[in-house]
């Protein structure tokens, strides 16, 4: 989880400078460079609702549901194909409805393992911590306009201030983690 969330951060805060390096050296064109880095801040909060299927999905492993697991895929690609069917065909529409799609199969496979399960798995400060950094680290960068720019905008220093900037993101993310629970402490130490 807080590792998802860091990579969230890092692709949340600098989705520009990574579309820019990863596809702005060849033929490809500004505005599908924006709509790159628009697709990638989108589906970073889909990060999030993977990582606590991919945990849910290890629970129902170890007790022997994985019929859940087959329920909660068949919800995230209902809902996938509900929104196609509805014309929300678009690139950012579709990350979107995939967003929803894993939201969903996570919610049904952690209400496959009830309540006493989520008690006993679930150390919600260890995720609230990573969770308000991240949410934290997007307003801030929302609201000083960094978030604002496009691919084609940022070059060279500017592109090294933006990668450093998801890197200090994605490691105040980490160390919320790593200060707040000690499962992510004692799991980076063995």
């Amino acid at each position: 989880w807080t590792l998802a969330c860091a990579a969230a951060a890092a692709l949340l805060v600098g989705a520009p400078a990574i579309s820019s390096v990863l596809f702005g050296w060849g033929r490809m064109q500004a505005s599908a460079l924006v709509q790159i880095a628009a697709w990638g801040s989108v589906g970073a909060w889909g990060l999030l609702p993977q990582a606590l299927l991919a945990v849910a999905l290890t629970i129902l492993a170890t007790v022997g549901r994985m019929r859940f697991a087959v329920l909660a895929y068949a919800l995230a690609l209902a809902i996938v194909l509900v929104a196609g069917v509805m014309g929300y065909t678009a690139g950012h529409q579709l990350m979107w409805a995939l967003n929803a799609g894993f939201l969903g199969a996570a919610v049904v496979a952690w209400g496959a393992l009830g309540v006493p399960a989520m008690r006993r798995w679930v150390p919600v400060r260890a995720l609230l911590s990573p969770f308000f950094m991240l949410v934290a680290w997007v307003a801030a960068t929302q609201w000083l306009g960094l978030a604002g720019a496009t691919p084609s905008s940022i070059s060279g220093s500017k592109q090294v201030q933006a990668f450093l900037l998801s890197v200090v993101a994605a490691l105040f993310v980490i160390a919320s983690g790593w200060f707040v629970g000690p499962g992510l402490r004692q799991a980076l130490r063995s």
